[in-house]
């Protein structure tokens, strides 16, 4: 069964109190899988963020055996399932139980596999071969070669043409954008990325899906986003309809 929804915990707050000994049990046994769920990160927390609050215990795979948990709208939610390699990793672990990170303390929960498995096999994009990011906040005259430099330790898939800008309907910037990128280590590395500044504004990072990525090169393109330029409609009747609009600029170049 997935595990329950958590709470997130504000900051500063008493540590949550599990099982009797300080952490929460799963009803099912764990067998010879190893892994945990931490809940109660900071939102903004990166894999290497985590792999150094659990720097005493072997992760299986490296920063593979780690996955940052996210909404079906691609926000972070403060939570991570992480695959440990044997027992002693995982009683080391447990021993981090309401230790803090920044200003948060962490709940840690053994996880047995079937558990795990739903868990991220319930994330936007299944088991996590999809390797989007998306950018808020981003200035409305950003262009692709400065998204690169905000990224310039990732890996872009296809260099510019694996960034897609936003619109809103009017055909202006929205100041969003949709960056595909090469591997789930340059995801880690982009969202290392969030909060810094791109002029005079800092850029939000989080992760999203290809679904997303490739609807907005849709809706891009039907607002004008790539060189054919912008118009705008108005006093269209209220039931025009796409095809209606297409027929009207039909035999335009």
């Amino acid at each position: 069964m997935a595990a329950s929804p958590h709470t997130q915990q504000s900051e500063g707050s008493a540590p949550v109190q599990g099982g009797p000994d300080g952490y929460r049990e799963v009803a099912a046994e764990t067998g010879d899988y190893y892994g945990i769920m931490a809940r109660g990160l900071p939102y903004d927390a990166t894999k290497n963020e985590v792999a150094e609050f659990f720097s005493g215990c072997r992760v299986r795979n490296g920063h593979d055996g780690i996955h940052i948990l996210v909404g079906q709208d691609g926000r972070l939610q403060g939570e991570a399932v992480i695959e440990l390699e044997g027992q002693e990793d995982l009683d080391k672990a447990k021993q981090l139980n309401n230790q803090m990170m920044g200003r948060r303390y962490i709940e840690i929960s053994p996880l047995s596999q079937a558990a795990a498995d739903q868990t991220l096999a319930s994330q936007p994009g299944g088991s996590s071969t999809e390797f989007v990011v998306r950018l808020r906040g981003l200035p409305y005259s950003a262009t692709s070669r400065e998204i690169l430099d905000l990224l310039n330790d990732c890996q872009v898939a296809g260099g510019d043409k694996g960034i897609r800008f936003s619109f809103a309907p009017d055909g202006r910037p929205s100041g969003e954008a949709f960056v595909e990128l090469a591997s789930e280590l340059d995801v880690s590395k982009a969202l290392g990325h969030n909060k810094e500044h791109m002029g005079k504004r800092y850029v939000e990072i989080f992760r999203a899906t290809k679904g997303q990525l490739e609807w907005e090169g849709r809706m891009s393109e039907k607002v004008g986003g790539g060189a054919g330029g912008v118009v705008r409609l108005r006093g269209l009747p209220f039931k025009c309809t796409e095809e209606d609009i297409r027929q009207f600029f039909q035999g335009l170049g």
